[in-house]
């Protein structure tokens, strides 16, 4: 499963649970997901289909189950029909579009796959395998910023399904999709812990408004009586004349507030699916780092760096032992040179011939984090560091991913008194809605008290440098 990421996010993406489906309900074992191929054969039979609907274009995902009893069939086709309101919520907010998903089972039919690519998932249950096959028409990687053409290669889809989540501004739910699919619900409950944490008061539920007319009935049928009478007065009293920059800011806030709020785990539908997306995004981001050189080429960064041995011993010997996989010949003698041949022994004495591909990466990745947390502690991690952080991440998407852990009103206190030329660089990189409100903080328009309050200040800076680190221990951001 390690190395087929873009394969693990779409089934997550269409078949939330599938794995907790598979162990609990199938008892099925050692699930591992191919990558996205070309199709194996000229025609299968299917036994459901997934449809996805827009106004332009229907689109169908097949599915057919390789040495499967009927009842297992059926339940996972139940499971499936249950899910089928969540799965089109999470689907349009994630890819930003105007979706509706049904689903047809319990089918019987051939179908020709020649012009199809797949994703194969296997798995065993006592002993016995078994085979997920779903097939896609090249239509539906559209979805992720792919070219339609019948010509694009497998491998150029996987790197642009992962390119798109790796993004980290998919994260980032827009209203107008969320809200439409939302049932009202859970619209109910989303509002509801949105004004607990004041983040939609009477003037964003007004912006909101502004911005999509079409969803005026809808949040209006969800909130009380009493936040619509506030929203009302508040128009009142104060006769506004917004602008485009107001309704993009004020959107934008409300947007960022609901981000934070499935990220850290309130009870929707669609938090989960995200939480779930985010992990496997963070694993193929450490993975790449890991694969960027060769072990022992990192073990000799690590010895140049007068860190090997110390991050030797602050990591069990299980998951050194994994790092080492079967090439103990090219890393023994690095070892031997910072560790004691009784250390180097207890180590060997772990080591498993027949270890899988993936249990050794992941070992490398747990080694390479904690080497990587071990330079990190090296900086002296202190408020004053912030605009040296600042200025040292390498990519839009370190900015894009510091931005969406701390938010644009932390971010814009913190920058406060930083280096025009710094903080020009990091706008640039944002979307443009979030430098709005960070702009009208950094000039006062917005909470003017900051300018001068250094404690609020260095809090905020504080808060981004921890934030920083965090992202870089996870491998989800770089520092030159």
């Amino acid at each position: 499963m390690l190395f087929n990421h873009a394969s693990v996010i779409i089934c997550d993406l269409l078949f939330p649970d599938m794995g907790d489906l598979l162990h609990d309900l199938l008892h099925g074992r050692n699930i591992a997901y191919s990558p996205i191929m070309d199709c194996s054969s000229t025609s299968d039979q299917i036994q459901m289909t997934l449809c996805l609907q827009s106004l332009s274009n229907k689109i169908s995902i097949h599915v057919s189950f390789h040495n499967f009893s009927t009842d297992e069939q059926k339940i996972f086709q139940h499971k499936t029909a249950d899910m089928i309101h969540d799965i089109t919520t999470t689907f349009n907010v994630i890819c930003k579009k105007h979706v509706t998903i049904t689903l047809v089972r319990n089918l019987q039919q051939t179908i020709y796959t020649s012009h199809l690519k797949e994703i194969s998932i296997s798995f065993s249950v006592f002993g016995e395998d078994r085979e997920i096959h779903i097939f896609f028409p090249i239509e539906f990687f559209s979805f992720f910023s792919i070219s339609k053409s019948s010509a694009v290669s497998a491998l150029d889809i996987e790197k642009s399904v992962i390119r798109f989540f790796g993004n980290p501004l998919w994260m980032l739910p827009e209203i107008h999709y969320l809200f439409r699919s939302l049932d009202r619900i859970e619209l109910r409950s989303l509002i509801h812990y949105l004004q607990k944490s004041g983040s939609f008061t009477p003037y964003q539920i007004f912006l909101v408004i502004n911005a999509f007319p079409d969803l005026t009935g809808k949040i209006k049928n969800t909130l009380s009586q009493n936040s619509i009478d506030d929203v009302i007065l508040f128009n009142k009293d104060n006769n506004l004349k917004i602008t485009k920059r107001d309704i993009a800011g004020g959107v934008y806030s409300v947007e960022e507030s609901i981000s934070m709020l499935m990220r850290d785990g309130i009870d929707l539908s669609y938090s989960a699916v995200l939480r779930n997306i985010q992990r496997v995004v963070q694993l193929s981001l450490a993975s790449d780092l890991a694969l960027k050189k060769n072990f022992p080429a990192w073990l000799s960064e690590m010895r140049s760096e007068d860190l090997l041995q110390a991050t030797i011993s602050s990591t069990e010997e299980p998951i050194i032992a994994a790092a080492i996989g079967r090439d103990i010949g090219s890393i023994q003698p690095i070892l031997s040179e910072v560790i004691t041949q009784r250390k180097l022994d207890d180590i060997q004495k772990l080591l498993h011939p027949s270890l899988s591909y993936d249990d050794i990466m992941k070992g490398r990745i747990a080694f390479i984090s904690q080497y990587r947390k071990l330079k990190m502690n090296r900086i002296k991690l202190h408020s004053e560091r912030f605009a040296y952080l600042l200025s040292s991440l390498t990519s839009p998407t370190d900015y894009q991913y510091l931005l969406l852990s701390v938010g644009w009103f932390t971010l814009s206190t913190a920058m406060k008194g930083i280096q025009k030329k710094i903080v020009s660089s990091v706008l640039r990189h944002l979307p443009f809605s979030a430098g709005i409100l960070i702009e009208d903080v950094l000039k006062g328009v917005v909470n003017p008290n900051i300018l001068h309050d250094e404690m609020q200040i260095n809090k905020a800076r504080m808060v981004c440098v921890d934030s920083i680190v965090r992202l870089y221990f996870d491998a989800l951001i770089n520092i030159e």
